[in-house]
């Protein structure tokens, strides 16, 4: 861990001192591979190893991404686990870039989807998760970044147990079931990227960091036990989660 976390801190101060800022002019798709250090916050393991792989699409106009997941955290109430995970999004920049530093340059705005999926031995859980945002690419003659930042929330929730479980009964859930899809915590969030260099440029290698603050409340277990639903749901909570990658783009 020690040793990956100082890899981290050389790379970006590499990159610091990096002064090809070109723009990328490929017409293809390219795939990428990137990996790190994960922070979490309420209910996981504090640190975890976070992989990821996928495509990036760049021109002047457009931003196309897609990637797969996965992070080794444990959920502390099961004492194992990890998570894996899918998604896309697509940007769109009202001007192109010209690699100029005005403040008014390199502004995009869009959002996407992705999928995730929490595994443990006593259960897992799975939603939809679509986001929007706006984002940035910062080109300067000898530095260059991306910010962005997405509005995200969880949606279509499944928990399922390895063998069933006794709930109050509704529509749509039985008294005795192995699944449960109101059993939520209302999360939602923003989740905040970091790339150095600008994934614009023409680069290979990028720091990439993502810091996610999030709001939720308790995860509801038995949704038509009115009682005890209306108390979870009124237990409010506040995190963050973070990672810090370096990520190859072939």
């Amino acid at each position: 861990m020690r040793k990956l976390a100082l890899i981290l801190v050389c790379s970006v101060a590499t990159f610091a001192q990096e002064t090809n800022n070109n723009l990328t002019s490929a017409f293809y798709p390219h795939p990428y591979i990137e990996g790190g250090l994960a922070l979490n916050g309420s209910g996981e393991s504090p640190v975890s190893l976070a992989y990821d792989s996928g495509v990036d699409y760049e021109q002047d106009r457009l931003t196309l991404t897609g990637n797969l997941g996965y992070n080794s955290a444990k959920k502390l109430d099961a004492g194992n686990g990890h998570s894996i995970g899918f998604g896309g999004s697509a940007f769109w920049r009202p001007k192109p870039l010209d690699g100029g530093g005005s403040w008014r340059s390199g502004w995009y705005v869009g959002g996407g989807a992705g999928f995730g999926k929490t595994v443990t031995d006593e259960y897992s859980k799975q939603s939809w998760q679509p986001k929007f945002g706006i984002g940035r690419d910062i080109l300067k003659n000898d530095w260059s970044g991306r910010l962005q930042a997405a509005y995200f929330w969880q949606t279509k929730w499944l928990t399922e147990y390895p063998t069933p479980v006794q709930f109050t009964q509704g529509p749509g859930q039985p008294a005795l079931s192995r699944t449960c899809s109101r059993c939520d915590n209302g999360l939602k969030g923003v989740e905040m990227d970091f790339w150095e260099p600008s994934p614009a440029t023409s680069h290979h290698w990028f720091f990439h960091e993502t810091v996610i603050p999030y709001w939720f409340h308790d995860s509801v277990t038995d949704p038509y036990d009115a009682v005890t639903t209306e108390i979870q749901k009124g237990n409010r909570h506040a995190g963050a989660d973070a990672a810090f990658e370096m990520m190859f783009r072939f």
